[in-house]
């Protein structure tokens, strides 16, 4: 197992084990990492640290760490090595960075696009036909060729809906023209992204909606969707 020949490594190797992996190793230690949500556990050691330093340094005040210490961090990150070894611990860490600039580009990207003024936001759904006679991972490029063929710019995520667990995205787009309200594959729903009060509210929240899915869906269909160009 690569996680057992990781850990054995490291505990008898000061130089890092990660370069001397193989291209397809490395890809199977972040397929393992996510598949274990280890970035996470990394994530939460990593915020654990910040806050610690937070009390000691402005005396911050978190209740979940009462009565916790920089030795009692240091013995769970300890630990987490002698199950997984130093190489997973830094690579996990790696993953979460990754994570968090690609969510932080997606925010500026979406604020840049309604600050333009030719924003919009669309629900797409599909008719039962092509529920029916396709899989998740092609819809998804119907999806994807569809916005493309509409701009330059667009974000989208894959959504399902809370009584029907109905598969539909959600989608930010920006556009001269209105987007067109029908496509072959079912329903379009439109919405102009305004710059008012309210409107800057909802997009809040919609910003926090899909950068969560981009961390939350891992596998690759349900990867957010979005346009590799500004």
């Amino acid at each position: 197992m690569l996680l057992e020949k990781i850990k054995l490594w490291d505990a008898s190797h000061s130089r890092p084990f990660y370069k001397l992996l193989s291209k397809e190793e490395k890809q199977e230690l972040k397929k393992i990492i996510i598949e274990k949500q280890l970035h996470r556990e990394a994530g939460q050691l990593s915020l654990k640290h910040y806050r610690l330093d937070q009390i000691q340094q402005n005396g911050l005040y978190y209740p979940t760490l009462i009565n916790y210490s920089f030795q009692d961090l240091e013995n769970e990150i300890t630990n987490f090595i002698n199950l997984y070894g130093t190489t997973t611990l830094k690579v996990a860490e790696n993953v979460n960075r990754a994570s968090y600039q690609r969510t932080a580009r997606l925010k500026d990207r979406i604020r840049e696009a309604v600050a333009g003024g030719s924003a919009y936001f669309i629900t797409i759904t599909f008719n039962d036909d092509t529920l029916t006679k396709t899989n998740e991972k092609t819809r998804r490029v119907y999806v994807s060729r569809w916005l493309k063929s509409l701009t330059p710019f667009y974000v989208a995520n894959i959504d399902y809906g809370k009584t029907t667990a109905r598969e539909h995205y959600h989608a930010v787009i920006t556009a001269d023209d209105p987007p067109p309200k029908t496509w072959q594959y079912g329903f379009i729903d439109i919405l102009k992204v305004a710059t008012t009060e309210n409107d800057t509210k909802r997009l809040s929240k919609y910003i926090s909606k899909l950068t969560n899915h981009a961390i939350k869906n891992t596998t690759k269909s349900k990867r957010i969707i979005y346009s590799r160009q500004p």
